[in-house]
């Protein structure tokens, strides 16, 4: 049997004392359904200005197209999460343990 390296683990995380492995929060399905929520909570006029670029675990990366919005953003980070929050509680098909609770903000690379 071939050893597997540590990094090929990286991507998994044990859930409290169960045992299981929880691919379901790091995998390109959560990462869909957490980009979905931010497009509903962002709204036509965010949606335009941001997108979600990344998505690793509990952190969420969108990138601002414009310096001021960037900063504004930055700003209603307290109030842009329990939003994304909700989106994601509000779609039946979401994985209940799936939330994000950090919002990285980062100017629009080309």
């Amino acid at each position: 049997m071939k050893r597997r390296r540590p990094a090929e683990f990286a991507s998994l995380r044990v859930i409290g004392n169960t045992g299981r492995f929880d691919e379901e929060v790091r995998g390109p399905a959560a990462a869909l359904a957490v980009f979905e929520a931010w497009r509903k909570s962002a709204g036509p006029r965010l949606g335009a200005l941001t997108r979600p670029v990344e998505w690793n675990g509990h952190r969420l990366v969108v990138e601002v197209s414009d310096p001021l919005w960037l900063r504004h953003l930055d700003r209603m980070r307290d109030r842009l999460l329990p939003e994304l929050n909700a989106a994601l509680a509000g779609d039946p098909g979401t994985d209940r343990r799936l939330r994000v609770d950090r919002l990285l903000l980062r100017p629009w690379s080309p």
